[in-house]
């Protein structure tokens, strides 16, 4: 993750971190390990980092803290994602479940609209709303933007919990629809191609949104 007070730029907006802390299981956990899968034991270490999209109304100020509360408690059920994967004696990777926490981050995109960002564009600059993650198996930032909405931006290891896996425990991080309708929608940020690509494909699980769904009628 990026250090406290560090600007950086994302769609040509300055995002700042104004804040970092660790946020741990709300019940302690007891340490103990668990062995990795032998397919994620063949592959390297690698992180997947996702985004959710929330226009808000306006209250994007108390998202961090709702977001750290709700996590608090999500990290009892949901423990290996407070933990750490370390080495084995004989070099392997496994999960150390020792409740160490997830580090979340708060940030500012200062002036900038949240309608402003080219979600549709995939390039380096959508990495500013997705923290690196330095340490553990997760990690959260919220990036406020001048217009009330925000983006909640998560990086997890892929040996411990997949994209199929952390969709199926979307509760971790939970993003209501922006009608306030009672639906919960997982936004995705794919290029222009792959968005085709699965359009064309019957709607089982996901189903495209139009812009209008997230930010509302022009």
């Amino acid at each position: 993750m990026v250090r406290e007070g560090e600007a950086t730029k994302a769609h040509g907006h300055e995002v700042t971190v104004t804040s970092m802390t660790t946020v741990a299981p709300a019940l302690p956990v007891q340490e103990h390990r668990l062995a990795l899968s032998n397919l994620d034991l063949l592959l390297p270490p690698m992180d997947v980092g996702v985004f959710f999209c929330y226009a808000g109304d306006g209250a994007a100020a108390a998202l961090p803290a709702i977001l750290k509360a709700a996590l608090a408690e999500v990290l009892v059920a949901y423990y290996p994602l407070a933990g750490e994967v370390v080495a084995t004696a004989a070099g392997e990777g496994e999960l150390l479940c020792s409740g160490r926490g997830v580090d979340f981050a708060e940030a500012s995109a200062g002036d900038a609209a949240l309608c402003e960002l080219r979600l549709g564009v995939v390039d380096e600059s959508a990495e500013k709303l997705v923290p690196k993650k330095k340490a553990g198996v997760m990690c959260v930032q919220v990036t406020k933007f001048k217009c009330g909405g925000a983006v909640v931006g998560c990086t997890f290891d892929h040996r411990v919990c997949d994209a199929y896996s952390f969709n199926i425990a979307g509760y971790v991080m939970p993003m209501p629809s922006a009608r306030g309708d009672g639906d919960w929608v997982v936004y995705v940020h794919a290029a222009p191609e792959v968005v085709k690509a699965m359009e064309a494909e019957p709607a089982t699980v996901f189903q495209a949104i139009e812009p209008d769904y997230v930010f509302g009628q022009a």
